[in-house]
């Protein structure tokens, strides 16, 4: 009985972890998005302006997952489909768009 109890306990902790850790990629993955929109620094500083391709690139994988929602792939489908996880195309998508403005800056949002 305790054993089923303690069992059940961790079962739900690990769920409550994974839906954590799902919400954050998500909310990553908005913000990502939000930031490539503004990628490529115009100001005092200079012009760094990011290729097109880079950006193309990046927004595959954002609309590959978009479509994906959209759609209601199931996690088998999915990796069917593109052969790795949505998780790990967000990770993606999150990784690239930080290479970017690492290397191009970005437009923070105005304070008016």
């Amino acid at each position: 009985m305790i054993e089923e109890k303690v069992e059940e306990w961790m079962n739900e902790k690990a769920k409550k972890k994974e839906e954590a850790k799902n919400k954050r990629r998500d909310t990553d993955f908005e913000i990502a998005y939000d930031r490539l929109s503004r990628a490529g620094y115009n100001g005092k500083h200079g012009n760094f302006e990011v290729p097109f391709e880079l950006k193309q690139n990046a927004m595959k994988l954002y609309e590959q997952v978009k479509r994906a929602e959209k759609s209601e792939w199931s996690e088998e489908d999915w990796l069917a489909c593109s052969g790795i996880s949505k998780a790990q195309t967000q990770r993606n998508f999150i990784r690239k768009v930080n290479e970017i403005i690492t290397d191009y800056g970005w437009n923070p949002p105005s304070t008016d």
